[in-house]
């Protein structure tokens, strides 16, 4: 029986991966999976023209990440946490994912031209449980709280 288990499972369809084992093998396979998924319009499962949401959704209106990034006033000067709680609310809310992956928040830094956080693993884990603004549904996957909902409405301008 193996020390540690490692699970890694890919959705071509969904151009989507998730990946469970220790934080080392989970930090290797994130370099490797995104160029195993087919290349189209999406960038880590990240359609550039989502749907829109819900109208009671804030940034229901933003087609593509560079207008919720501008909408949300999303820029290097806020706190990693923030960023990272308002990219998962883009993948969820606005992208139409059912869940958020490491991999997919690290491709929402890139395509928003915005600095990826050092030790982007840790930024993310401190968003779970210090702001408590996400949730882990599994090992790699997250969702949005109540809190990190509302913390993203109101970080859009002239939105309450």
């Amino acid at each position: 029986m193996p020390e540690h288990e490692a699970l890694i499972e890919l959705d071509v369809r969904l151009k989507t991966f998730k990946v469970s084992g220790s934080e080392a093998f989970i930090e290797r396979m994130l370099d490797v999976l995104p160029s195993l998924l087919p290349q189209s319009s999406e960038v880590d499962g990240i359609s550039r023209d989502a749907e829109d949401s819900d109208s009671n959704d804030a940034g229901a209106s933003s087609r593509n990440l560079d207008d919720f990034v501008a909408k949300a006033d999303i820029t290097d000067a806020i706190s990693g946490e923030k960023k990272v709680c308002a990219f998962v609310y883009y993948l969820i809310k606005v992208a139409k994912n059912a869940h958020a992956t490491a991999a997919q928040i690290a491709a929402c830094f890139d395509e928003a031209g915005l600095k990826t956080p050092e030790n982007l693993t840790v930024v993310i884990n401190n968003t779970r449980s210090r702001s408590k603004s996400i949730r882990s549904l599994s090992p790699g996957t997250y969702d949005l709280t109540t809190k990190g909902n509302n913390l993203v409405k109101g970080m859009f301008k002239g939105t309450s």
